[in-house]
């Protein structure tokens, strides 16, 4: 079932867009690499050209065991940490396309997401607190994760090798570290984060 939304283009050309209330990636797998590759929810400006990349709200099933997925647009983040948008405690929680993107690349590698977000907050904490950097996941080769830094350098994207061991041994510890800070304040469920994080009490 789809659901129609209203967006207007940067020509100010009003479009309606059709997006689907559920996916089921079991029955719908090249939806995955879709996300993936940045082409979910895209749409062209039939007037202008112009290509939008809008946010919709979108609930995820894998036809397996896992828990689903809802994903929300960026502007609903702080309505969700407001408490104001609730989610299923036993859904997982994604928050704007970057980490829907990168939600897909742990599926596909068969990766958790709280080994992954105490790596990014062992990274965070070595960056100065107001450059405003956004560290995201994207591969597992060779046993070591690579991360992607934005917003470090004007216009340039660093790269990050960290040994997968080390996401072994965070994994390992999770039971005894989402009981201690800073690691439980990456906790606010079903999602769990890094953005949740105060870098400068982290840091203290």
């Amino acid at each position: 079932m789809d659901r129609e939304y209203s967006i207007t283009c940067y020509c100010e050309r009003e479009l309606t867009v059709a997006v689907p209330e559920t996916i089921d990636l079991a029955t719908s797998p090249e939806k995955m690499e879709e996300i993936i590759q940045g082409d979910f929810l895209k749409t062209e400006c039939p007037n202008c050209g112009k290509e939008l990349k809008p946010e919709f709200e979108v609930r995820f099933r894998f036809g397996d065991s896992s828990a689903p997925l809802l994903f929300l647009p960026e502007i609903d983040r702080e309505g969700f940490y407001s408490g104001k948008k609730e989610v299923p405690v036993d859904w997982e929680l994604v928050i704007g396309y970057p980490e829907l993107r990168e939600h897909m690349l742990l599926k596909k590698e068969n990766l958790e997401r709280f080994p992954l977000e105490a790596i990014k907050l062992h990274l965070l904490q070595k960056v100065p607190s107001d450059r405003g950097v956004s560290i995201y996941f994207e591969k597992l080769e060779n046993e070591k994760l690579f991360f992607e830094l934005i917003g470090l350098r004007e216009n340039e994207v660093g790269i990050v090798q960290v040994p997968f061991k080390t996401y072994r041994q965070l994994e390992s510890d999770r039971e005894r570290l989402v009981q201690e800070e800073p690691y439980s304040a990456m906790l606010l469920p079903p999602y769990i984060s890094v953005k949740l994080v105060s870098f400068e009490e982290a840091s203290e």
